[in-house]
Formats: C-alpha cells, structure tokens, sequence
C-alpha cells in the first residue's frame, strides 16, 4: 500500500510536468525532480537516466542528422534489453504466485507494453497532434511485428541453415500478422 502511494505520487508529479511543458528546453534527465516521491523515483531510475542521458542525443537539434543511425540502434538494444529484463521479472513474478509464464505474458507483460503508448498517444493528443498518435500506435505494432518478432526468427533461420522455426505453437499468429501488413499497406497506399 506504502509503495503503490509512493509511486502514483511520482508518477503524477511527473505527469503533471510533461504534460505541462514546465522547462521542456532546460530539462535534463538527471536533474532531479522538485516533489518528494518524484526525488525518490528519481533515484530507483537514475542508472537508466544515466545510460540514456550519455548514450542518446537529441536528433530534432540541427546538425545532429548523421545520429539518426546511432540512436535507432542505441533505441533497439535499450528496448531489446529492458524487454528481457522485463521477461525474466514477469517469469520470476509468476513463479511467485504460481501461475504460468503465458498468463504472465497475456496480462502483466501486456499491460506493461500497452501503457507506455497510451500514455504517449494521448499527451501528443491533447498537444493537437492527432495524427502523431495514431502513427505512434500503428508504428509500434508494426515496429514489433517486423523487427521485434521477424528479426530474431530470421537470425535464428541464418543461423539453423534454413531450418523452419516449429517449436512454437502459433495459434493463428500468422492471420494477424497478414492483417497488420495489410493495415499498413492500406494505410500507406493513403
């Protein structure tokens, strides 16, 4: 009950600051926040804050174009990282309560991914740009379809010599990922 406070609190006072652009240019990551629980979330996070503040530039800053290669692989492996830790804490959390680690992924992992996009979706909304949320919720999708699922299987094809992928169950996994390409091609063809 304590930690759940602690962390709405942060999350709120941070909230409130993104979505009121208070010191959008003179920000920095590892400035630490104002509010009490904001301070602590400040320093559970800070070796992340860190990592991103050194590692990524600000590519929407002139001269800074011939980044755009670095930060998306910079981009990929902090998102190919963080997804794996977040695996392995959803498989540790459901060897806790004794539940499978398919329930994990259909509820705490899906919910975890969903929330980042919704709330990016809807600060970009409420700024007036519509059309950037709608591109941040088809770019993710397709983002995890083509390089999130299709990269590591066609490496792992590479590396198999050809050998087809069988030890997944696919459920009709191959129907959805025909409907997003056809979404995309739709969308595109516009």
């Amino acid at each position: 009950e304590e930690s759940n406070i602690f962390f709405e609190a942060a999350q709120e006072e941070l909230w409130l600051e993104v979505l009121h652009g208070e010191g959008h240019h003179e920000h920095s990551m590892l400035t630490a926040p104002t509010g009490r629980y904001a301070l602590w979330w400040h320093v559970i996070v800070f070796p992340l804050k860190f990592a991103f503040h050194y590692t990524l530039v600000d590519c929407r800053e002139d001269g800074m174009r011939p980044y755009y290669g670095r930060m998306i692989a910079f981009c990929t492996f902090y998102l190919a990282s963080l997804s794996y830790v977040m695996i392995l804490c959803c498989n540790y959390i459901g060897d806790w309560i004794g539940t499978t680690p398919t329930v994990m992924g259909l509820t705490l992992s899906a919910v975890g991914t969903s929330f980042p996009n919704l709330w990016s979706s809807m600060v970009v909304a409420r700024q007036g740009y519509g059309n950037m949320a709608i591109c941040n919720a088809l770019g993710s999708n397709i983002f995890n379809v083509n390089i999130a699922l299709g990269l590591p299987w066609f490496v792992f094809l590479i590396i198999r010599s050809g050998k087809p992928y069988d030890e997944m169950k696919d459920h009709g996994i191959v129907m959805f990922v025909v409907l997003l390409e056809m979404v995309c091609v739709i969308w595109f063809a516009m």
